[in-house]
């Protein structure tokens, strides 16, 4: 089973494109509900930080442990598209892969701000 979340992360691209736009479609996991979701930007948020889908590949053990994870901006990173019947696709493009140190990881992982959110 992978452990997959979304979090708010820079995006190089998003910043020099200004993004989060109004109304910019952008993707997200689901925690609880363990499912992608397709919303909209409802506000300018700070330029360049969007959310982001995380997996998370492996741990490696070792003086200072490192995370192995995968990333894609929810917004750049996926291109939407909607059928004859209006009901909206997604597909992710890239996923990068990056490595991170344990202690910054959880603290990415368990850090949430509820009251910023685009």
């Amino acid at each position: 089973m992978k452990t997959i979340l979304s979090r708010v992360a820079f995006c190089e691209k998003c910043f020099s494109r200004g993004s989060p736009k109004y109304e910019e479609m952008f993707l997200v996991y689901g925690t609880h509900s363990k499912d992608f979701h397709i919303y909209k930007v409802e506000f300018k948020g700070e330029r360049g930080y969007t959310p982001h889908i995380l997996v998370l590949n492996k741990v490696i053990h070792k003086e200072m442990p490192e995370v192995i994870y995968e990333s894609c901006c929810g917004i750049c990173g996926v291109t939407f598209s909607e059928d004859k019947n209006g009901l909206l696709y997604y597909k992710t493009k890239d996923f990068e892969r990056k490595i991170i140190d344990l202690n910054s990881w959880n603290a990415w992982c368990l850090y949430k701000d509820e009251d910023y959110f685009i």
